[in-house]
């Protein structure tokens, strides 16, 4: 409740700082438009300062409560002079949309508090740390030599992103500024402060809609917009810049299309540009990005008033707006005006990867997306996926006529703004850009429920039969029927960002459980405990590697896998400050320095393809502790990773930390250039460890799509050991479900021996780790090139882009368990006698099978390791060939033990029983099965079976 609480007082100090700067307007300005408006142009008052003062050298914490405390001030006697004086109806409005968003939104803060992760974007991770730096440094403030030789203080990776690159820093340093007050973590207020951030969405929404309509249509429009599912999904996707800046541009076109074209008398006209530029100065500081739609939309607004406005005075404001923004941010706003240009010459670079990771506006389902129809990565099957499609269609090519019309013919600042969005939309289209569609569906949230809430408000009073005091009625009912039917859409998003995840989880979540295991306060925990040494980590997951790093400040956090942090050093070609020059060779040597530390390798999953060759680095300082101590290991569990789950106790932490020497039979996963992990910078097709999701078979367990080639580092003692891999393929839905021929590899290259279709729970032969460079590397090969899982698209789905991949994995299938355990443990396992219970009994991990399916089909062959546990038993299998419209159909079983064969049996139609004799030593035994004949099961499950197990063990 405490969170909860802070991202309303934060809206409270942007509501009032706003009004305080809203007193310019004058007294004829309507005080609910000047309420709603407020809030968006007082973040843009507070960052003025904010950034002035750390480009001066100020940390965030050094001026944040002196110049808060002043604004604060100066704003309450502005208010006093000038109150707003809304009245009930207009305050009425104002408030219950931002209790709906409470509600609806922000309720996980109330259940989580500071330790909501929602999704764990990378955007969120960067932005903290980027925020972090901001709280003890100056603007230009260059790190010290330990941050980038020895890891420490990693925040200050992030100096090239403002002082070199020029990047977007204004929510960083709200970010900051919250974190400095609040004595947390930014990654503890990030969430909080986001979700101010669409509070202030929220009401300036009610600002773009149609003017001169009283109070209910903004209420409206407010309540729409915070009951979106698209608009709350920006909230739990962690688009921190993306929410402040599109309230800015809510804010800043709300005025732009308003007061600033209204008024006549001088005076007016330059007090309207003053608060104008001050929410441009928020927007341009925030993301500048969207500048561009705000121009085109008041150039199109321009266009269609061209009659009616006296163009030398629309000039005249929009001069003195742009001279105050620069005055205002002065060097900023260049850095930021610099970021869009540059911005727009990446976009054409990343149109392969954007379609690929965000295809989701490039394929028809996509116009049921945009209205809340249905969650995205989520369908329906036919006819419910088509009608859904429909409906989305008819509203989107409705609201494209109906912000022509308005644009046209009324004064609702939304509809130039939705044109522009749609124009730029359809160049995305011929284009294909779908990360670009991705982010329009997203921004255009706000003034495409303000057009078409305004749009509803015209025809009803343009309807004569329908009575004055009834015309609220006939204007809410079609808006509260569109929030309700995107209620469940919005539910899902939520419920995934909170643990529960339900499908589009598996396409956004980077880190699992999160939230519900308070995974930020076991962070904190363990660096608390831990001072001077040298932490090695084992995580791939680059969003968990960054948190880490925000809280093991004071001490060398390394990373096995990959040099998460190579991307946000200052590069020796990067343009480094001219009011810096001797940091110029201070940054370069640090980076040459460091650059050293890694060793170039090689891994040969096949000794004789040299396109087999895995690239990746290793980083020399995990065992050269400056303290000369031992390093520790800070590893991931079961409830993060599927590594290492053998013989794991379940616990219900997500890290835990203790000597590296310690670690026994410990796997870490290496990116290397044949298959990593999911990375900004790791392309779609070479990710071979995927994020955690919920396994189908297995409720409250996890699993993970894996590709091909899977590199680790192994931790523990050396000497002969196997590798374990669960898997399945039943999932893989391409009609074969076949296992991968996987081989283990270290010193030699060693089989599984998969066979058959479905999962199995395969041991190796045993390896000795590949020692490169002083670590110890295992790999295995799953023999076979990963692919996209198949989509069979029916109807309206068909209607275009079909050669856009719904899912862009490529994957063999979906792992369980990856683990290395010593080579003669496998016979002390406690192998149960018999199975029949599915999918329990594969659950058990002291079986190991190959090519049985979890609800106990089986097809042409399966091997099966039981017990025999006293001689004299028998082998009984108990089994049922279905019917699939083939009466005559007929096949036979061969049972195989520890490759001796025991016989051949028919297999006709319906159930059979074979027992015979085992005649066996007490121990462990391959079972192994093989019909001659399988069948397709009907409708949408095509997998080939032979048969369903309903028994077979020793009695």
């Amino acid at each position: 409740m405490i969170a909860l609480g802070v991202s309303l007082a934060l809206f409270l100090v942007y509501l009032t700082l706003g009004l305080g700067v809203t007193a310019l307007f004058p007294r004829s300005f309507p005080p609910g438009m000047r309420l709603r408006l407020a809030p968006g142009v007082g973040v843009g008052l507070y960052l003025i300062f904010a950034i002035a003062l750390s480009r001066w050298g100020l940390p965030v914490k050094a001026f944040v409560y002196p110049l808060t405390l002043t604004l604060f001030v100066a704003s309450v006697v502005a208010i006093i002079v000038r109150p707003p004086l809304p009245s009930g109806s207009e305050v009425t409005g104002f408030v219950a949309p931002l209790l709906v968003a409470c509600v609806l939104v922000g309720s996980p803060l109330m259940t989580f508090g500071f330790h909501w992760l929602s999704y764990s974007n990378d955007d969120m991770a960067n932005y903290s740390l980027g925020a972090q730096r901001f709280v003890d440094n100056g603007y230009f403030e260059p790190p010290t030599a330990a941050t980038y030789l020895g890891n420490r203080t990693m925040n200050g990776f992030y100096w090239a992103w403002a002082a070199v690159d020029g990047e977007r820093d204004g929510v960083e340093i709200l970010l900051a500024s919250a974190a400095s007050v609040l004595h947390r973590n930014p990654f503890e207020v990030f969430m909080p402060l986001i979700f101010s951030a669409f509070l202030v969405i929220v009401v300036a929404a009610g600002a773009i809609g149609l003017r001169s309509s009283g109070s209910l249509v903004p209420a409206l429009i407010s309540c729409a917009v915070a009951a979106s599912p698209l608009s709350g999904f920006g909230v739990f996707y962690q688009l921190l810049a993306q929410e402040f800046g599109l309230a800015g541009a809510c804010s800043f076109a709300a005025l732009l299309m308003g007061p600033l074209v209204s008024y006549r008398a001088p005076k007016d006209l330059v007090r309207s540009a003053v608060v104008s530029a001050v929410a441009g100065c928020g927007l341009l500081a925030n993301y500048p990005e969207f500048l561009p739609f705000v121009v085109l939309g008041f150039i199109l607004f321009l266009a269609a008033r061209i009659g009616s406005l006296n163009i030398l005075r629309v000039l005249a404001a929009c001069s003195v707006t742009t001279i105050v923004v620069l005055v205002l941010l002065n060097a900023q706003a260049l850095a930021m005006i610099v970021l869009i240009f540059r911005r727009l010459q990446l976009v054409h670079n990343a149109n392969a990867a954007g379609a690929t990771l965000f295809p989701y506006y490039l394929i028809p389902s996509g116009l049921a997306n945009l209205w809340g129809l249905q969650p995205i990565a989520s369908f329906f099957l036919d006819p419910v996926q088509s009608i859904l499609i429909a409906v989305g269609g008819l509203l989107t090519a409705a609201v494209c006529v109906a912000a022509i019309f308005l644009t046209l013919r009324r004064d609702t600042p939304a509809a130039p703004m939705l044109c522009a969005l749609i124009l730029f939309g359809m160049f995305a289209v011929r284009t294909g850009e779908g990360f670009a569609l991705y982010k329009l569906a997203l921004f255009g949230q706000p003034f495409l429920v303000a057009v078409v809430v305004s749009t509803i408000a015209v025809a009803a009073t343009g309807i004569r039969w329908v009575p004055p005091r009834a015309r609220w009625v006939a204007i809410a009912t079609p808006v509260l029927l569109l929030v309700v039917v995107g209620l469940p859409s919005l539910a899902t998003y939520r419920d995934a960002s909170i643990d529960h995840h339900l499908g589009s989880s598996a396409a956004f979540a980077e880190i699992p459980s999160g939230s519900r295991d308070a995974l930020l306060v076991q962070v904190r925990d363990i660096a608390r405990r831990t001072h001077n040494v040298v932490v090695v980590s084992d995580t791939p997951n680059v969003s968990l590697a960054k948190i880490q790093s925000g809280y093991f400040g004071d001490d060398s956090l390394l990373f096995s896998a990959d040099d998460f942090f190579a991307g946000e050093l200052a590069q020796p070609e990067s343009p480094v400050p001219a009011r810096d020059p001797t940091f110029s060779a201070l940054s370069r040597n640090f980076s040459r320095e460091r650059l050293r530390e890694f060793a170039r390798a090689t891994f040969a999953f096949d000794p004789g393809a040299r396109r087999h060759e895995a690239a990746f680095q290793i980083d020399r300082r995990i065992h050269q502790s400056e303290t000369g101590g031992e390093p520790f290991l800070l590893s991931t569990t079961d409830r993060q990773t599927i590594l290492n789950r053998d013989g794991f106790a379940s616990t219900d932490d997500d890290v835990r930390i203790g000597p590296l020497a310690a670690a026994s039979n410990h796997l870490a996963f290496v990116n290397s250039s044949l298959g990593g992990a999911p990375g900004p910078d790791t392309p779609r097709d070479r990710v071979s460890l995927f994020q955690l999701e919920q396994d189908y078979y297995f409720p409250g367990r996890t699993m993970a799509s894996v590709g091909r080639y899977l590199l680790f580092s192994y931790y523990g003692r050396l000497g002969p050991l196997r590798l374990i891999l669960d898997m399945t393929t039943t999932l893989n839905g391409d009609a074969r479900n076949r296992l991968p021929p996987a081989a283990a590899i270290g010193r030699h290259r060693v089989s599984f021996h998969a066979i058959g279709r479905g999962s199995a729970r395969l041991v190796s032969d045993p390896i000795l780790p590949l020692e490169i460079d002083g670590e110890s590397y295992v790999g295995i090969d799953m023999g076979t090139p990963g692919a996209q899982l198949p989509d069979h698209r029916t109807g309206l789905m068909r209607l275009y882009g079909g050669n856009v991949p719904i899912d862009s994995r490529n994957i063999v299938g979906f792992a369980r368990d990856i683990s290395a355990i010593p080579a003669r443990s496998i016979s002390r396992r406690d192998t149960p006698s018999a199975i029949g219970q599915f999918p329990q009994d594969l659950g058990n991990p002291a079986l190991f099978y190959s090519g049985i399916y979890e609800d106990g089909w089986l097809a042409e062959d399966a091997r099966i390791r039981l017990k025999d546990s006293r001689s004299g038993n028998h082998l009984r299998f108990q089994f049922m060939v279905p019917y699939i419209g083939n009466r005559g159909y007929s096949s036979s079983v061969t049972v195989t033990v520890d490759g001796k064969t025991r016989g051949t049996w028919p297999a006709p139609l319906g159930r059979t029983m074979i027992d015979f004799p085992a005649k066996l030593r007490i121990g462990q035994h391959d079972v192994q099965l093989h019909f001659a004949g399988s069948q397709r099961l009907p409708g949408l499950d095509t997998r080939l079976v032979s048969a369903r197990i309903e028994h077979l063990g020793f009695e």
